[in-house]
């Protein structure tokens, strides 16, 4: 069964911070924190936090913790792709494709062939500007 939408499993890792530091770590890496629908890669909402690990307030604990214990944090940032629930790509079905997802023969490129990872267009100024937005 996949997790309560309120778990705030972000908070979870806050008590092993400090094991981290002991161990001499420098930060600590997350997986894909986005709203997504499945296992994280497959990208919803680039400004909101998966519900399945927690909330803003979650990942904002979390930073802060490690940021007091000297720890960085390090995001999996996944920008090549979206998965098919992203507000954008569903648009493009509707309307027709547009140019922020590279295409093919057979119409919208995806991610090694994984249909339900849809391929961002980083030659698209506007893709780039996206990115930019979210990563700041």
């Amino acid at each position: 069964n996949p997790p309560a939408a309120d778990e705030h499993r972000l908070r979870r890792i806050i008590e092993w911070l400090d094991h981290a530091v002991e161990l001499g770590a420098s930060g600590i890496a997350l997986g894909p924190v986005f709203a997504s629908r499945t296992h994280g890669y497959d990208t919803t909402d680039h400004l909101r936090i998966d519900p399945r690990l927690g909330d803003d307030d979650d990942f904002d604990a979390l930073v802060d913790a490690c940021h007091r214990r000297g720890l960085r944090v390090l995001l999996d940032g996944v920008f090549n792709h979206v998965g098919t629930d992203f507000g954008r790509y569903r648009e493009a079905l509707a309307d027709g494709p547009d140019d922020w997802f590279r295409k093919n023969r057979n119409g919208f490129a995806t991610f090694e062939g994984h249909g339900e990872l849809i391929a961002l267009n980083h030659d698209n100024p506007d893709v780039i500007a996206y990115v930019i937005e979210v990563m700041d």
